[in-house]
């Protein structure tokens, strides 16, 4: 434990927080004290993260913007990997190559911008793109699954 602690502190001080709650993170307003919160800023960074926790056998927990997550009150004495930091989108041809932490509205505009249609569906629908693909968001009639 010491150990991982220490990679932590050294490794990530610049995205490490231990001073936060679920209740700081979430939409819902609503949880206890995390023991580390990281902001990783890009898809490798996060990639080791989760390596160092499963390495260690500390638990871990992903979380976008914190919408539609309710979380207990009791201290998390883990990780909790927030993605809101993971925006990068590009197009290649015709398709569109977006990170987990992009807002689903803003890669509905994006993708309508490229010429690309057909999500007009999910511009209201609040969140990130990786938190729509896990729990398959949709709206009238259409489901996210049906675009990835």
């Amino acid at each position: 434990m010491k150990a991982f602690e220490q990679i932590l502190k050294m490794k990530y001080k610049n995205i490490l927080d231990e001073n936060k709650t679920f209740c700081d993170i979430t939409t819902f307003k609503i949880g206890g004290k995390i023991k580390y919160l990281l902001k990783p800023n890009n898809i490798k960074e996060m990639i080791k993260i989760i390596k160092l926790c499963k390495k260690c056998k500390q638990k871990y927990v992903l979380i976008g913007g914190g919408s539609n997550v309710l979380a207990s009150d009791e201290f998390f004495d883990g990780v909790v990997i927030l993605t809101k930091n993971l925006k990068n989108i590009k197009v290649e041809k015709n398709k569109i190559f977006a990170e987990c932490g992009v807002m689903l509205g803003t890669f509905v505009i994006f993708s309508k911008n490229h010429n690309l249609s057909n999500m007009e569906w999910a511009i209201g629908i609040p969140g990130t793109v990786g938190g729509a693909c896990v729990m398959n968001a949709g709206a009238f009639g259409f489901e996210i699954f049906d675009f990835i």
